[in-house]
């Protein structure tokens, strides 16, 4: 998603696509070897610079009631999703951004346990005041006819973005496309570097987590799911419900402190993750419709639970919890 936001922004700074993709991957791989105070910075810099400007478009486009008025709108437009959907959304954003190591690397680094609380509770409050402006400041525009003839969706906030900083002086507009560049690359080094260490657990280690072979790989992945023609939020929740899916059923014996050996571990998430990719390749050839996140959901962790049942109570089973394996 990080790359499909990114690529659309250096489009709209004249690159051809396929450039945009090769510098676009270049530099979140870049960005991913920068000091993580330092970059954590920059990147919450460039993201208030973006917040501030869609605040000012807001203003503009005299959107102020709609965005008042966004969390009903938001509420009733619920309605025109399926249930199976909202809470396939739902799970899949929240609980990635609660669990996922690209977010809690941060708070792990965090100089003290007050500084990681404050920390958090800021970005909630700062998210829930900015999370309606970007759809508000789209709909003011769009009500006053200021889009233009846009073709790719994936361009309209940055378009607006780049429009409205324009207005306050000669290259501003650039300027603040270089901002949301970088606010991208903040995103996507976060998860690049999080997918890299993961990789090296499941190389067992052999390398050390900063070899360049395994970001190298967590990129073209990534490249692969961005070349395919689907939205930003869409690419992000069929990701985020693969994921779950296949660590699902680890993450609850880890939290109620089961003690599950690697070997079946790495089995488990296997065949959870099997499940949920096939639900979802089926998806792609036309089945299942809109259900198709949430049938990937409930079939990848009925597997892995399955899985660990069949592990638990025919393998052998697991003797161990958290407290005994200190001791």
């Amino acid at each position: 998603a990080q790359i499909q936001g990114g690529v659309a922004v250096l489009e709209l700074l004249g690159l051809e696509q396929t450039h945009s993709h090769l510098v676009i991957l270049l530099l979140i791989y870049g960005a991913s070897r920068l000091d993580l105070r330092f970059a954590s910075a920059l990147f919450a810099m460039c993201l208030l610079a973006s917040a501030a400007v869609l605040v000012y478009a807001l203003v503009v486009a005299k959107g102020m009631g709609v965005y008042l008025q966004a969390i009903p709108a938001f509420a009733e437009d619920l309605s025109t999703f399926s249930a199976s959907r909202v809470v396939a959304i739902s799970l899949a954003v929240g609980l990635l951004v609660c669990t996922g190591a690209d977010y809690q690397q941060f708070v792990l680094t965090a100089r003290s346990p007050l500084a990681a609380v404050g920390g958090c509770v800021l970005a909630g409050l700062l998210l829930f005041v900015i999370a309606f402006l970007p759809s508000a400041v789209v709909v003011a525009m769009q009500n006053g006819g200021m889009l233009g003839d846009l073709v790719d969706t994936k361009q309209v906030v940055p378009w607006v973005l780049g429009q409205v900083a324009g207005s306050v002086g000669q290259g501003a507009d650039k300027l603040m496309l270089i901002a949301l560049s970088v606010a991208a690359l903040g995103a996507g080094a976060a998860i690049l570097r999080a997918m890299t260490e993961a990789l090296a657990c499941a190389a067992s280690c052999s390398r050390s987590a900063g070899h360049p072979m395994f970001a190298l790989i967590a990129l073209g992945l990534s490249a692969l799911l961005a070349s395919r023609d689907q939205g930003i939020v869409d690419t992000m929740v069929s990701v985020n419900v693969v994921y779950i899916a296949s660590i699902g059923v680890c993450f609850v014996t880890l939290v109620s402190g089961i003690v599950v050996p690697p070997q079946h571990a790495k089995w488990i998430v296997a065949v959870g993750f099997a499940g949920s990719v096939a639900v979802h390749l089926a998806g792609w050839l036309g089945q299942y419709g809109e259900n198709t996140d949430m049938v990937s959901l409930l079939l990848g962790c009925f597997l892995s639970a399955g899985t660990a049942l069949w592990f638990r109570f025919v393998a052998g089973g697991w003797t161990g919890r958290f407290s005994s394996l200190r001791r």
